[in-house]
């Protein structure tokens, strides 16, 4: 994956937060909300297995935790508490994890780590 592109999913991943925010602001169905979120997981599970078998297991543990941080989010919405999902996305474990991987794949990291490849 090139800078630009983990640039760009990084830049994705934020917009989605702010996406989900403006459908638990706006009362969006929590069942729609709940399989957006649930795409987008399953998409961090596959980019996780990328990264594991890259052998880039800190790569992999950080998609992971991300992924967590979206099922827990989901999870609140799920038993109808729309509050502690909001209160979850913007200052749970999902804007620790964004950052973590926003961290992780910075251009002094990604560079240091292709030298070292």
């Amino acid at each position: 994956m090139t800078q630009d592109g983990i640039e760009a999913g990084m830049q994705a991943l934020g917009h989605f937060g702010d996406v989900v925010r403006a459908a638990l602001l706006s009362e969006a169905a929590s069942d729609e909300v709940i399989a957006l979120m649930a795409d987008v997981g399953a998409g961090l599970a596959d980019l996780s297995a990328d990264a594991a078998r890259q052998g880039r297991a800190e790569a992999a543990e950080r998609f992971d935790a991300l992924r967590v941080a979206l099922s827990r989010i989901a999870a609140h919405l799920a038993r109808g508490d729309r509050l502690a999902a909001l209160q979850a996305l913007d200052a749970g474990s999902f804007p620790r994890a964004l950052e973590a991987l926003r961290v992780r794949f910075s251009p002094p990291v990604a560079a240091a780590e292709g030298a070292a490849a």
